[in-house]
């Protein structure tokens, strides 16, 4: 993922703000997905996927972690690599299996949110991919939707970039502890997130998500 200048930060979140405005669902869940933080995916019991996220979202609630379930999954790639920033990115690191995706996952120690407001069904996004990837799953042909995600992630002193798509038929939502959230819900929640950013109406997490989202060092980049 190209880096961004930070001083573009601010005037990137009134933009995209402008932008959270009914649309498709598609767009909705695009807002949604926007500045969200990918803590893991995971291989679920019945073939399909999850994705654990920390997501911006009004009303707030006590824990910010959604799981988006990916159902039908036909593919699932996962890109890791080196970012030394100026260097460019390294090669793929191999990962063996899902529990090696968890377990780089859980071995980051500054995690960067997802940016650029396209994720849903924007297979472009990889079109600069190397030929091998890290780790790939296929069972089946082209799915009928995919998901791109992202983490500029810290581990130590060592900067690295994980992404992955994965192809899938059914998306849905649950909180973190499995209780189901419509689809619809979901994605007006964080509409209702960046709406209330746009018109100054900050509650306290909001107030400090975005004091966090200004002020963390980006290490050159949001």
């Amino acid at each position: 993922m190209a880096g961004r200048a930070r001083g573009a930060c601010v005037k990137r979140m009134r933009v995209c703000a402008r932008r959270a405005i009914m649309g498709t669902m598609d767009d909705l869940l695009n807002v949604a997905l926007n500045e969200s933080t990918v803590l893991g995916l995971r291989q679920r019991p019945d073939g399909g996927v999850a994705l654990l996220l920390e997501v911006l979202a009004l009303p707030e609630t006590p824990d910010d972690r959604r799981l988006l379930i990916m159902s039908g999954v036909s593919s699932v790639r996962v890109l890791l690599r080196r970012d030394p920033m100026s260097e460019g990115y390294g090669p793929p690191i191999p990962l063996a299996d899902f529990d090696a995706v968890e377990a780089f996952f859980a071995s980051i120690t500054v995690s960067q949110s997802m940016y650029g407001w396209k994720f849903l069904d924007s297979p472009e996004l990889t079109e600069d991919w190397p030929t091998n990837v890290s780790f790939e799953v296929q069972s089946a042909g082209p799915g009928s939707h995919s998901l791109y995600w992202f983490n500029e992630a810290r581990v130590g002193s060592e900067l690295y970039c994980i992404e992955g798509t994965i192809e899938f038929e059914t998306l849905s939502v649950t909180y973190s502890d499995g209780t189901p959230l419509p689809l619809e819900d979901f994605a007006a929640a964080g509409k209702r997130w960046w709406d209330a950013l746009y018109q100054r109406s900050q509650p306290s997490k909001l107030r400090r998500a975005v004091r966090r989202f200004i002020a963390a060092p980006f290490d050159g980049r949001v």
